[in-house]
């Protein structure tokens, strides 16, 4: 177990937990209404069709608001997300209404009160639908404040997430390391290293990574990738073919151990060159990463 619990984890969202409760009862009186209402040779596969088709049916359509509103989330959260507001609501005051009034007809069956409830849920699932419907993530979640972030050091500043303030040396190291290289190389390095998702380099590796080396790994790659330019929509963008080698050079070239590395056949004529051609081509096919319609 003390591998899973290096890191501190983020707390627990109470609210997550309700909304399942919440969702559970929900079914649970439905299944119990039909019960009473229709013979159980017909209660039991209307209330398994119900149920498949209200859970499975929104899940694999790209009906967002009735996925948030239903609470059907495959994953959440990533270190640098957070659960939108509205969609918590949203979800939390569907299902409060929906157990409410599958109560209050579970009491006293009856088709006024079966009409009713039909009316006062329909109303409060439209207005459910309204609050969630700008949230457009599958996940309903948002971009966390970078305001979170914990920032020290210069050249380059570490801003991370109190969760991973346990891998800050590693990473600084790493990160110091790498600003040499580029610096060595000629190639401007980014001011900071920061694990926000829109950073200029970021790091992704999250609150419990595992070794060290996974660590340096994950810096490596921040600093090698680059966001998909505007012109990749239009014209060929050969950025990702160099993506490997570059972040293998740059490994390599700060002193990192080789065995944990992939060196490719491209790259391994490369290192056999002389280092000013190295560093040359490191320089050149950095600077091309954003570029659309130059080859690497």
């Amino acid at each position: 177990m003390a591998p899973l619990l290096r890191g501190t984890p983020r707390p627990v969202d109470l609210t997550l937990i309700l909304t399942s409760i919440l969702l559970l009862v929900a079914w649970t009186l439905l299944g119990f209404l039909l019960g009473r209402v229709v013979p159980v040779a017909l209660a039991v596969p209307v209330a398994a069709m119900v149920g498949f088709v209200g859970m499975a049916f929104p899940e694999a359509t790209n009906a967002m608001a009735w996925r948030h509103v239903l609470a059907l989330h495959s994953s959440c959260c990533l270190l640098d997300q957070e659960v939108s507001l509205s969609v918590l609501v949203g979800s939390l005051a569907f299902y409060l209404s929906l157990v409410g009034v599958l109560w209050w007809l579970v009491q006293r069956p009856s088709w006024p009160r079966a009409g009713l409830v039909v009316v006062v849920q329909t109303l409060v699932t439209g207005l459910c639908l309204w609050l969630v419907a700008p949230v457009t993530h599958p996940n309903g979640v948002h971009d966390r404040p970078t305001n979170q972030l914990v920032c020290q050091g210069q050249k380059p500043q570490i801003c991370l997430w109190p969760e991973q303030e346990r891998d800050r040396a590693v990473i600084t190291d790493t990160a110091r390391r790498i600003v040499e290289v580029l610096d060595e190389v000629g190639v401007t390095a980014p001011q900071a290293l920061s694990s926000a998702t829109a950073a200029e380099w970021s790091y992704q590796g999250g609150a419990n990574p595992g070794s060290d080396t996974v660590v340096r790994r994950s810096v490596v790659m921040g600093a090698a990738a680059v966001p998909m330019p505007a012109c990749a929509l239009r014209e060929p963008w050969h950025g990702p073919a160099s993506f490997q080698d570059l972040a293998a050079w740059v490994w390599l070239a700060a002193g990192f151990n080789r065995a944990d590395v992939t060196v490719s056949p491209t790259l391994a004529k490369i290192l056999a060159q002389p280092l000013p051609q190295q560093d040359q081509w490191f320089a050149t096919t950095m600077a091309a990463r954003g570029v659309c319609g130059t080859k690497p």
